[in-house]
């Protein structure tokens, strides 16, 4: 692992991963402690790039969260189903094209179990 930079986030799961194996057999007591206990050759992250690197992920998780929620108020938003009565009066063309789109939805609603 090399030294991260800004865009490179810190490789967390194998400091966790060093964290505990240590702590568990080295019997360390703090942070300072375990890293001098690393027999690794690779760079010892510091506090700050961890906290920064934890920080890093807890946005990116931030951001997906509401990217999920957005989406799912833009489905409770188009949850109303096509009414082919309403596409009786109009060309083939239209209630072919209803039609197919009331299907369409109907599977979308199938797939993601949706009543």
């Amino acid at each position: 692992m090399t030294t991260p930079t800004p865009a490179e986030p810190l490789d967390l799961a194998l400091a966790v991963e060093a964290i505990y194996a240590n702590a568990q057999f080295r019997r360390a007591d703090s942070y300072p402690a375990l890293v001098s206990t690393w027999a690794d050759e690779r760079p010892v992250p510091t506090l700050e790039e961890l906290e920064a690197s934890w920080q890093a992920i807890l946005e990116e998780r931030a951001i997906e969260a509401a990217e999920q929620a957005e989406l799912e108020q833009t489905r409770a938003d188009n949850a109303i189903k096509i009414d082919l009565d309403d596409y009786r009066g109009t060309s083939p063309q239209i209630q072919a094209l209803a039609s197919k789109v009331a299907w369409l939805e109907a599977e979308l609603r199938d797939l993601r179990h949706i009543d």
